[in-house]
C-alpha cells in the first residue's frame, strides 16, 4: 500500500468517526427537544431550560462534525486521486527496467516523507527523482499573472520545489554530485500531451506527462547498457536514505 493510499484510509477513518459523532449529537438534539416539547405542552416549562441549552449544544456538534466530514472527505479523495497518478506513473516507468534501469517507487525518507519515484540509469551514472502530480489541466507560461491559471502555475512550483529537495536529500545522502541527479515534476493524468520546463529558484526542471517523461530519460541515457550497476545502486539508496 503505498503512502497515499494510507494517508486516504486513515482520513476515511476520521470521516467515519465524525459520522458517529454526528449521528449521536442528532439524536440527542432530537431527543432533548422533543422532550422539551413534551414538559412544555404538559406545563412544565421550567423545566426545559437545560434541555434547550444541550439541545443546542448537540446541534452545534452536528454542525461541528459535519464540517469535519466533509473537510476529511475531500483530502481522502484527493489522496486516492494522488495515489491514482502514482499507480499510472509506476506503470509508465516500468518499461524502463526492461531496458535495464532501476526504478524505485515511494522511497520512505524520513526529511521528506516519501519521494514518488527515483529511478537509475543501467550504469548508475545518472538518478533521476520524479514528483507526481495528479493535476490534470495544463500550467500555463511562467509570465502569465492571471489569478485563476497563476494558481494552476504555482502548485506546479511547488511540486518542482519539492523534487529539488528530493534531489539535494539523494545527492547528499549518496555523496554524489548534485548534477548527478535530476529533479522532474511528472503529471501523468493530464487529458493533453505536455511536455515543458519550469524555473524554480533559477533551475530548470523538466516538468510533463508520463510518457514524455519516460521519454526524457531515455533521450538523457540513449546509450546506456544493461550490466547490473542499477541494481547495485539501488540497493545502495535503500539502506542509505530513510
Amino acid at each position: 500500500m503505498s503512502t497515499l493510499e494510507q494517508m486516504a484510509r486513515h482520513r476515511m477513518a476520521r470521516v467515519h468517526t465524525f459520522a458517529m459523532i454526528f449521528a449521536a449529537s442528532v439524536l440527542v438534539a432530537i431527543l432533548c427537544f422533543g422532550t422539551s416539547a413534551w414538559l412544555w405542552s404538559s406545563g412544565r416549562g421550567d423545566q426545559t431550560v437545560l434541555l434547550t441549552i444541550v439541545g443546542g449544544m448537540a446541534l452545534f456538534g452536528a454542525a461541528s462534525a459535519s464540517a469535519f466530514m466533509g473537510h476529511y472527505r475531500k483530502r481522502a479523495n484527493d489522496a486516492l486521486i494522488g495515489a491514482r497518478a502514482e499507480q499510472a506513473m509506476q506503470k509508465r516507468l516500468a518499461a524502463l527496467t526492461e531496458r535495464g534501469f532501476a526504478v524505485i517507487n515511494d522511497l520512505s525518507v524520513r526529511a521528506l516523507g516519501n519521494i514518488d519515484h527515483l529511478v537509475i540509469a543501467p550504469d548508475a551514472s545518472r538518478i533521476w527523482v520524479i514528483e507526481t502530480k495528479a493535476y490534470q489541466k495544463s500550467p500555463p507560461p511562467q509570465t502569465t499573472i492571471m489569478p485563476d491559471i497563476s494558481y494552476r502555475l504555482s502548485r506546479v512550483i511547488h511540486a518542482g520545489r519539492q523534487a529539488m529537495r528530493a534531489q539535494q536529500t539523494v545527492a547528499a545522502a549518496l555523496a554524489i554530485p548534485l548534477d548527478g541527479v535530476t529533479p522532474m515534476v511528472a503529471l501523468p493524468l493530464m487529458r493533453t500531451p505536455l511536455d515543458m520546463e519550469i524555473i524554480v529558484d533559477n533551475v530548470r526542471i523538466r516538468c510533463a506527462d508520463g510518457g514524455a517523461i519516460v521519454q526524457r530519460i531515455l533521450a538523457d541515457a540513449p546509450k546506456a547498457m544493461k550490466n547490473g550497476a542499477s541494481a547495485f545502486m539501488e540497493q545502495r539508496i535503500r539502506t542509505t536514505i530513510n
